[in-house]
């Protein structure tokens, strides 16, 4: 049996639906991933077969971009509808962006039911939608459902990580950098798309805290004895894993893998996301963990961020808790076994 994983655009809406992808593949189902040809899925090497449709975000900048909208929209209509005939996939899992807009009327007409994975403490315009017609929607963090159309059938699932995100041990995560294992070690990253901010933030604390190590995600051109620089890493739980504390934006996958493995972090919130859904999404972690430490970017106060990272109470990783990814899979496969 097929399942469609449809959704887009950035790493929150790509990786979760990666990794409830997986989690399915393991019960034996075949998963096709559908995303943007304008997301950072188009370059992203996949384990499931891959389908880009020419959709993108709506736009208020001039007449010439809102048409362009418009004709893309109607382009990725009819791909969507060339998709599901010929994939013909039994079930599709929404895990948000603009991709899935074509998607919803289509599988309302092809008669395919459909799931929702909403992992923003505030949904965007799509999800909410998506949210009235779904089977089921399961939500990151409770404050969402507040802002969803339909309430029924709404799970609080956690937000899907990857399988390996707490498998690897310190040791191992030091010896993939070649760092030290006994030294407090600070991850900085801005998220799938990086930001310039932390990059500068990094630079300067780098600078004056020459006694810890640190992986830098977002920029490759750091060089030092103590420190690890990438672009883009893939192997994400090696980071994790070597790290005391986490400085990074607070984009839901982000601090999903922070709950997930009760890790201290320093959030600064982008702050022209939607609806400023970033800061809510570090105010709800901040409800359920302690070590979580929240600054506004326009607030920002290097000696503040030193001040925690040297003080900070380190907290074990967690190792057994049962992956969000798992728990969602299983239930889609109930629906399945139930029909």
């Amino acid at each position: 049996m097929k399942i469609a994983i449809v959704g887009g655009g950035t790493g929150g809406h790509i990786i979760p639906g990666i990794n409830i992808g997986n989690e399915l593949m393991k019960l034996g189902y075949e998963v096709i991933y559908i995303g943007s040809v304008f997301g950072i899925e188009k370059d992203m090497d996949l384990n499931m077969k891959k389908f880009l449709i020419p959709v993108s975000g709506w736009v208020r900048e001039s007449l010439k971009r809102r048409i362009l909208f418009f004709i893309r929209l109607i382009k990725s209509f009819l791909k969507a509808f060339k998709i599901l005939r010929k994939e013909n996939p039994f079930i599709l899992v929404f895990t948000g962006g603009f991709v899935s807009v074509p998607f919803i009327p289509l599988s309302i007409l092809l008669n395919k039911p459909f799931f929702l994975l909403e992992i923003n403490s505030i949904p965007g315009r799509a999800a909410k939608i998506i949210s009235y017609f779904s089977r089921a929607t399961f939500i990151g963090f409770d404050s969402a459902k507040d802002y969803l159309y339909r309430t029924k059938n709404v799970y609080i699932t956690g937000i899907p990580v990857s399988e390996r995100l707490n498998k690897v041990s310190r040791e191992e995560s030091a010896e993939f950098f070649k760092l030290m294992k006994e030294i407090k070690t600070i991850l900085i990253f801005g998220g799938s798309r990086g930001s310039k901010r932390l990059n500068m933030i990094a630079e300067e604390i780098i600078k004056r805290k020459k006694d810890y190590q640190f992986i830098v995600i977002g920029r490759d051109d750091l060089y030092a004895q103590n420190v690890r620089s990438f672009k883009f890493l893939k192997e994400m739980e090696y980071a994790y894993s070597l790290s005391d504390i986490v400085v990074s934006r607070a984009g839901a996958m982000t601090c999903g893998e922070i709950m997930f493995l009760n890790k201290p972090a320093i959030l600064i919130p982008y702050p022209y996301a939607y609806k400023n859904h970033q800061y809510f999404n570090a105010i709800e972690l901040k409800k359920s963990m302690k070590n979580i430490y929240i600054m506004k970017e326009d607030e920002l106060d290097i000696e503040k961020i030193i001040e925690i990272i040297n003080n900070v109470k380190i907290c074990p990783m967690e190792t057994d808790k049962i992956n969000p990814s798992k728990i969602i899979a299983e239930r889609i496969n109930s629906y399945v076994q139930r029909i």
